[in-house]
């Protein structure tokens, strides 16, 4: 057997087996147990910066910014965007970021999110980001109900 497969030959054998522990079992190598904390500290690796370097930049209170990276606290889906902005982070990887923390993606057609989207392209911090949220009169990062 080859050591990897495409994804859509394994959502293939999901759709066929009869057994969930059968398939975990059968395809361990092919699953990825990514948890966002493992995966906040491997880009901050990958970029180059410290989790306190991030945590200043995301305007993040340091010890729950140090609560997300230890994996002892689930943030939201603002947090997670004041995170990929104070790390630099493409909107492919800010999209992938999003997903591993349970969130939704950002979508083009919410008024918000187009915002959002057009400040990650251009390589904004948080706080130009707030200016331009504000601007619009769109709700800020981390406020409530985001």
């Amino acid at each position: 057997m080859s050591s990897t497969i495409t994804t859509g030959s394994l959502l293939q054998r999901i759709m066929k087996t009869t057994s969930l522990s059968q398939f975990f079992e059968q395809n361990k190598q092919h699953l990825k147990e990514t948890d966002l904390a493992s995966y906040l500290n491997a880009l901050c690796r990958e970029q180059g910066l410290s989790v306190s370097q991030v945590i200043g930049n995301a305007q993040i209170e340091r010890s729950y910014g140090y609560q997300i990276f230890r994996g002892l606290r689930t943030p939201s889906r603002d947090k997670l965007l004041q995170l990929a902005m104070s790390m630099g982070l493409t909107i492919e990887q800010t999209q992938r970021l999003l997903r591993v923390g349970g969130q939704s993606a950002l979508y083009p057609r919410l008024k918000r999110d187009a915002a959002i989207l057009y400040c990650i392209r251009r390589g904004y911090s948080v706080l130009d980001t707030q200016d331009v949220l504000d601007q619009y009169g769109l709700s800020l990062l981390g406020d409530a109900g985001n």
